[in-house]
């Protein structure tokens, strides 16, 4: 009986430091602007992941992006997906752009791709049958 409390008590001190941890995370997304907020929240809705992937993703990109005044959207929104630190295909890219900008080329895609590698910004890797993509940093 004893044993089974203390199970339950180490059971709510983990499930209480995932709690805090998951606090410190929002209210270090609430201390950014509204724009990386934004941001987060399209990232969760277009890529289908959590909240606090996508807040660490932004501040991810903020990081990288930041000093950086000759991106295009076009540019942004890719290293905006690329945040979340997976290899993706140009027709990955194309895809998620699609959602979060509603059109998207895999032709201007893989322009940009090439642009921002030029940059410095990301890695490509080609295969046999797919280019891949990552954020250099």
């Amino acid at each position: 009986m004893e044993g089974n409390i203390l199970e339950k008590l180490n059971d709510l001190e983990r499930t209480l430091k995932n709690i805090e941890r998951r606090l410190e995370n929002l209210e270090r997304s609430l201390n950014t602007n509204f724009y990386e907020v934004f941001l987060a929240l399209e990232l969760v809705q277009a890529l289908e992941i959590p909240v606090e992937k996508a807040v660490e993703a932004i501040f991810k990109f903020r990081r990288i992006v930041s000093g950086s005044k000759n991106l295009d959207p076009i540019e942004r929104t890719i290293l905006e997906i690329l945040a979340t630190g997976e290899w993706l295909s140009i027709s990955e890219i194309t895809r998620l752009m699609k959602r979060l900008r509603g059109k998207a080329s895999r032709t201007t895609i893989k322009k940009k791709v090439a642009d921002l590698e030029n940059k410095g910004f990301v890695e490509v890797r080609k295969t046999t049958n797919k280019t891949l993509v990552k954020l250099r940093y």
